[in-house]
């Protein structure tokens, strides 16, 4: 792999200028480093020269460096463009989203599940999977920052998605980006500039959206998990892969309250609610916990299945207009209220959740799908083999494939188990 460098300076420049514009001197910068002072006066005086790359590690992180200024950093300790994209990419998510920092609500369980994976090394694959919108890049962020803390774990985030134009980016997004396609093709280059990092430490490596992997990135990934003893694989996927070596965890949406229970007590101990009201006072600052506004946002809840990023589209309305009207049009359109008034990069998400979740069913699976969409009221698995004319044992298989794949998900918190179409789906079914 040979990326062009052009732009980089000399080591100890280039730390001078980061440090003078974080407004530290030598001393304070050892103390945020652990590096040495004397260390720090030969690097920028040119006695000292290619520094290791740890040292490098912990000047960025004492400087607050993004992945592109740590980099530069590394690629003027003389590191290779690849191994220089590498050392910045890891400990630091492609892309900063909010929403990936926000409280867990509810997802605890599944964080456990996950995080004792990473810890006792019995699955060396983790699948995290579940309908688009659901919270599953959510997860693996907490994941991150849990595993980072408890574990000392390091870690490297590869995004699904590459940037549309690279030209505009530095030498070392493009290093980054020549990498990830040589990982993804099973290029033996690739395998070995990873290999080299992780080595035999405790590490964690994400792959955000790996709806279709290849064989030759699974080849890949079998490689590295081989050379690596404590390498620990994590997938997000909107579409459920094959068992066989992973662990998967399937992600239902946010839990609703039962039917029935009452309004006020409904918001305790229920995601989907505590999610919306948020967002509510931030657009409403009239807002106000009434027992009748109270039962809107639990339609709104409900009309958007408890899916986050569904919520999260549903507030840009209550900036305009009352709750009330909202949550009506959440009834009667639930899809609309999501894809409508956002921009393309935020409307198109449900299209293709909606093209992932029906993809590659079977003919039998599709009907079943159907006659359930026309369902209004909840229903449990007794209500579709106790004289439905379903085969219990067929009926149940696809059950769970509907299940895992998104298309049906628990109606509430009560014990009896029901199940519904979600609502933003049923007008594909129809």
């Amino acid at each position: 792999m040979t990326i062009e460098t052009t732009g980089v300076t000399d080591f100890g420049s280039l730390l001078r200028r980061f440090r003078k514009r974080a407004r530290l001197t030598q001393n304070e910068l050892a103390d945020l480093s652990t590096v040495s002072a004397r260390a720090i006066r030969d690097l920028e005086a040119g006695r000292a020269v290619n520094p290791r790359s740890d040292t490098v590690r912990l000047l960025a992180d004492g400087l607050r460096l993004g992945a592109e200024s740590e980099g530069r950093l590394s690629l003027a300790a003389g590191q290779s463009a690849v191994g220089a994209a590498l050392h910045a990419a890891q400990g630091h998510l492609p892309i900063r989203d909010a929403w990936l920092n926000r409280d867990l609500l509810g997802r605890e369980p599944d964080l456990r599940s996950v995080l004792a994976c990473v810890d006792n090394g019995t699955s060396r694959v983790v699948s995290v999977s579940g309908f688009g919108g659901v919270g599953k890049s959510h997860l693996v962020a907490a994941l991150i920052r849990e595993a980072e803390q408890s574990l000392h774990t390091q870690w490297l985030w590869l995004p699904s998605a590459e940037p549309p134009d690279l030209t505009a980016g530095s030498a070392v997004d493009a290093a980054f980006w020549q990498w990830h396609r040589g990982l993804t093709a099973g290029q033996s280059d690739a395998i070995e500039d990873l290999a080299r990092i992780v080595g035999s430490q405790q590490y964690l490596m994400v792959i955000d959206g790996i709806d279709c992997p290849s064989q030759e990135l699974e080849s890949a990934l079998g490689e590295l998990i081989e050379r690596c003893p404590r390498l620990t694989v994590v997938e997000t996927t909107r579409v459920p892969l094959p068992a066989g070596r992973r662990h998967v965890v399937p992600l239902q949406p946010l839990r609703l309250p039962a039917l029935g229970s009452p309004v006020r007590s409904s918001l305790v101990g229920h995601p989907a609610v505590q999610l919306l009201l948020p967002l509510l006072y931030a657009a409403q600052r009239e807002f106000q916990e009434s027992e009748e506004n109270l039962k809107y946002a639990l339609e709104i809840c409900r009309s958007l299945d408890g899916l986050p990023k569904a919520l999260d589209a549903a507030s840009t309305w209550l900036e305009f207009y009352p709750l009330a009207t909202v949550a009506e049009a959440a009834r009667e359109d639930p899809r609309a209220l999501v894809v409508e008034g956002q921009d393309e990069s935020q409307g198109g998400w449900l299209p293709e959740a909606t093209g992932d979740a029906l993809s590659d069913l079977t003919d039998p699976q599709r009907e079943l799908a159907a006659e359930l969409a026309t369902r209004t009221n909840p229903w449990t698995i007794d209500d579709l083999t106790d004289g439905a004319g379903h085969p219990p044992g067929k009926t149940l298989k696809s059950l769970k494939t509907l299940l895992a794949k998104g298309v049906i998900r628990p109606a509430d918190d009560s014990v009896c188990r029901q199940f519904t179409v979600l609502n933003l789906l049923r007008p594909a079914l129809a």
